[in-house]
């Protein structure tokens, strides 16, 4: 098996000739075929010439001017030599070695990273920004830094921050590397430096995920006896399995330029080339831009299948709402960052949506009213259209602002001339002639935020929050009336109801109940007469003042001892609003009844009887819910007690 085998060490100082020849001794010693070190303080050229003469071994060296500084390559085998190629960085740090490892071009990076800590992730971030051709990078050497103190640390720097990697993590993540110590020995502890305090592994080497199956071996060496005390550094030597050079097939194909005077030959390639243009779609910036059409109809299958689910569950409107939200629409929107949705997948996913809500019925309050929050009378359900282009907006603005990312030139180019929306100066290079379908959106938003949403911040506030600021900003003020109007009926009417209460008191406030004056009002039905009194029906006559509810009312007065209509409001505890609601609720379910059948139903006794197990069911939930004490805190009134963890009345239903 052939492998490669690799090292890196501080040497601490590399100019005196007795330690460059107890070092090379030692490498050759343990079949090192390059040798990577750092510390070498190589000031002029005519260092690294008498070094190759003197040892006849090919080197690279940076040169510095520093008195601890300096890195170098050695090829002691001369095994890997073959095409190989050297550049440096400008501060002696850094040395790029392009090396062929079984027909891959492979660069390894050596550096030696400041140990002034304040300029450690400034040295960092400038090397990210070298590392950008297409090549697996190999990272290795003395990063005086760890990224994970509790694990690399012994004495008094362990378990403290490791702030000053944060750009080291930044580049390990972008080029998918990984300590080979750490893959081949998971948290076993050896240190590669060592002090009178302090033990710590700041020598590493990290590789690119497609090299760690061909990792063997990975580990610290004990300098001989001639070395011991002169660097308080070891090597750290990774072995991988891999043949030297290049292959043959790594050559490039070229054209013989002899065919393109042969007339016969020019015809038969420009007759392929036509062939192959006339097969290939048309291939047109629209059609570049954004995603597949695939997409979307992916995005309407998976909305269909979820709202077909949620349908059969028995759900409140807010919970449908929520539903939508989080999975009607989650993958459109997640396609949303990227393109823009088309017009008819909106109105398909609407569609949806309202015959989830209102069970294939017209929807009995405006739509951009629902888009309003909870607490003011609306459902939380954003604008799809414009939350989407608020996404695209979000993301191109995360993007340009973000500083690792490589593609800002391109979007810059994209943009064209539209850049006011990302906060950033006209761009001095090339422009596109007419900016992205994705990019002309994204500005066009924050045109209409900047008016409508002044309030917003763009970056750090939700969509939906930025969504429901453009809702408020477009109510005409009949409907802000109608929004306050609601407010305040919620608040009399109390939060903690039974689920099916919930849905009728929301339809309640909003005063969109189909009783038989509206329903005449609309030409559905032929006249308003209640179903149970004949008299001309409305929402307050229906609960109020119709024959059927008047007793209902009475005896609910009297049993909960709460007061009656037309004082209904002065009711101010928790207990009296809960079984104020459940008592208009059903006094409109029997209404809804009477109707159904054509019939007046006006007992009384049922319904207090249905109130009582609607408030006793209730309030079963909330003590198992919440616990006693929690429980009594807002529950506690004369007309029950809890008795060995049970709820109890003194009341009894009929």
């Amino acid at each position: 098996m052939s492998t490669f085998k690799f090292a890196t060490w501080n040497v601490r100082g590399f100019r005196d000739s007795y330690k460059q020849r107890e070092i090379l001794a030692f490498a050759q010693a343990q079949n090192i075929d390059v040798l990577f070190v750092l510390e070498t303080n190589f000031r002029t050229p005519l260092d690294v010439a008498r070094f190759r003469r003197d040892f006849h071994v090919d080197a690279f060296f940076s040169l510095t001017n520093a008195r601890a500084c300096g890195v170098g390559a050695i090829f002691i085998s001369g095994r890997f030599r073959q095409r190989a190629h050297c550049t440096f960085g400008a501060d002696g740090r850094m040395l790029f070695l392009d090396v062929y490892i079984s027909g891959k071009r492979t660069r390894f990076v050596n550096i030696y990273a400041p140990v002034t800590r304040s300029n450690t992730n400034g040295f960092f971030k400038d090397l990210h920004q070298i590392l950008l051709e297409p090549l697996p990078h190999v990272l290795l050497g003395d990063f005086n830094c760890v990224v994970d103190s509790q694990r690399d640390v012994r004495g008094p720097g362990r378990g403290r921050s490791t702030y000053y990697a944060k750009e080291l993590l930044k580049v390990l993540k972008h080029l998918k590397l990984t300590d080979t110590w750490m893959y081949v020995h998971e948290d076993l502890f050896v240190p590669t430096r060592t002090s009178r305090t302090t033990a710590s592994r700041i020598d590493r080497t990290y590789v690119p995920d497609f090299l760690l199956p061909s990792v063997v071996d990975c580990e610290v060496l004990t300098p001989s006896s001639s070395l011991a005390g002169k660097s308080d550094h070891s090597p750290l030597v990774t072995t991988l399995r891999g043949t030297p050079g290049p292959h043959n097939g790594n050559h490039g194909w070229r054209l013989d330029p002899s065919l393109l005077e042969d007339e016969h030959s020019v015809e038969q390639i420009r007759d392929r080339l036509r062939a192959s243009l006339r097969d290939a779609p048309p291939m047109t910036p629209q059609v570049c831009d954004g995603v597949a059409e695939a997409t979307w109809q992916k995005a309407l299958e998976r909305a269909h299948l979820a709202s077909a689910r949620i349908k059969h569950l028995d759900l409140t409107l807010r919970e449908k709402a929520l539903a939508a939200k989080t999975c009607i629409c989650a993958f459109a929107y997640y396609a949303s960052r990227i393109a823009v949705i088309p017009s008819r997948t909106v109105t398909q996913l609407n569609k949806l949506i309202g015959s989830l809500l209102w069970d294939d019925k017209p929807a009995p309050v405006k739509r951009h009213l629902l888009q309003l929050p909870e607490n003011e009378g609306g459902l939380g359900l954003p604008h799809i259209m414009t939350m989407s282009k608020i996404l695209a907006l979000k993301t191109a603005r995360c993007l340009h602002q973000a500083t690792d990312f490589f593609g800002k030139g391109l979007l810059r180019y994209w943009c064209s001339t539209n850049t006011k929306f990302l906060d950033a100066e006209r761009h001095l290079g090339p422009l596109a002639e007419s900016p992205s379908p994705f990019y002309k959106t994204a500005a066009n938003t924050k045109r209409m935020l900047d008016t409508e949403a002044t309030e917003c911040d763009v970056d750090k506030d939700p969509p939906i929050r930025i969504v429901e600021a453009i809702t408020r900003h477009q109510l005409s003020p009949d409907e802000k009336r109608k929004t306050k109007r609601w407010r305040q009926k919620q608040v009399k009417q109390g939060h903690d109801l039974p689920k099916e209460v919930r849905d009728f008191m929301w339809k309640r406030n909003w005063e969109v109940l189909p009783t038989r004056d509206r329903l005449h009002r609309f030409g559905v039905v032929p006249s308003a007469r209640c179903p149970n009194c004949r008299a001309d029906e409305s929402a307050h006559h229906a609960m109020f003042e119709c024959l059927a509810a008047k007793p209902v009312w009475r005896l609910v007065a009297k049993d909960f001892k709460i007061r009656p209509p037309p004082s209904l409001d002065r009711n101010r505890g928790a207990f009296a609003k809960l079984v104020i609601a459940c008592t208009l609720f059903v006094i409109w379910k029997r209404r809804c009844v009477a109707e159904g059948k054509k019939t007046p139903v006006r007992a009384a006794y049922p319904a207090v009887s249905r109130i009582r197990l609607m408030v006793w069911k209730h309030l079963s939930e909330q003590l198992e819910a919440s616990g006693e004490e929690k429980f009594l805190r807002r529950w506690h009134t004369r007309f029950f007690f809890l008795k060995d963890g049970n709820l109890s009345m003194p009341i009894t239903p009929y």
